[in-house]
């Protein structure tokens, strides 16, 4: 059974579609925001070592986009948020993925 989803259209760029169940949490959560222009999907990387279940994410800023590291229990992903107000895109998806009960973390 698969757990990861799709996303395509409107804010969402590049040439991969699929998301980890976190980051399509997190994903749900910019494209809503009115300060983000643009969400780019990273590649999917698999088969890493459990960490029983517990999902995070880390926050890092970079020149006019906020980057996503998100890890699920065995795989991994990065989300660029290109945004007009990065601060307050952190903001509320840090708020987003405390509520989701997903830890946080910046870098």
């Amino acid at each position: 059974m698969s757990h990861k989803s799709h996303r395509s259209g409107g804010k969402i760029s590049g040439n991969h579609t699929t998301l980890i169940p976190t980051a399509g949490i997190l994903v749900d959560i910019a494209v809503l925001d009115e300060e983000v222009t643009k969400v780019h999907l990273g590649h999917i990387s698999p088969k890493l070592s459990p960490i029983h279940g517990l999902v995070r994410v880390k926050f890092k800023f970079d020149l006019g986009s906020l980057l996503l590291l998100v890890r699920c229990n065995t795989s991994a992903q990065e989300i660029r948020i290109y945004t007009n107000d990065v601060l307050k895109t952190q903001h509320n998806l840090a708020r987003s993925a405390r509520d989701n009960k997903i830890g946080i973390s910046f870098k």
